[in-house]
């Protein structure tokens, strides 16, 4: 089964350094297929034998933690939601540095809200947020995510989401 996988704070400032080769080797030789990343930040897209979600997020955690000595928060997505997630953004038509998706293993409650900085857009898993700033640094998103939820999220911008996507179509 396919999936994307998401690595939580990996490679970010100096810290919780991992080499995408060495994950991707490391992965292959615990049994993943298939196994791709996408640039250094703890993107990949890869093939299991285990089929649900939680099982391949808590197995590539424990791998990480064996062979690199890191504690990393990983989401695991089908390919199938992971579809599902794109193809309801609502906000496909604007600049991809302008948009970015939060993603959790928790279920969050559906949920729109509108602050000076950003639209916030909750569905299921996902949060969706357009900013209206070209500087990221400058919005206030951690706030109203934490309280969206309180669950670990980890997010991509939506050129990062595209090319996931896009290596996922690849794959079929």
């Amino acid at each position: 089964m396919e999936f994307v996988v998401l690595l939580r704070a990996v490679n970010v400032g100096g810290k919780n350094k991992i080499s995408m080769k060495a994950l991707k080797e490391t992965l292959t030789k615990s049994g993943f297929q298939n196994v791709e990343s996408y640039i250094q930040s703890g993107n990949l897209v890869l093939e299991s034998d285990d089929t649900t979600e939680k099982a391949v997020a808590q197995s590539i955690q424990t791998i990480i933690q064996q062979n690199f000595q890191l504690s990393i928060h990983v989401i695991a997505i089908t390919s199938a939601r992971f579809y599902t997630i794109m193809t309801s953004c609502p906000f496909m038509e604007n600049e991809d540095e302008r948009v970015l998706i939060y993603f959790s293993n928790a279920s969050l409650k559906n949920h729109s809200q509108i602050e000076q900085d950003a639209q916030y857009l909750v569905s299921q898993n996902t949060i969706f947020v357009q900013t209206n700033h070209a500087e990221l640094n400058k919005i206030k998103s951690e706030k109203v995510i934490k309280q969206l939820t309180n669950q670990p999220v980890t997010s991509r911008n939506l050129k990062t989401s595209l090319k996931l996507l896009s290596m996922l179509k690849e794959k079929q």
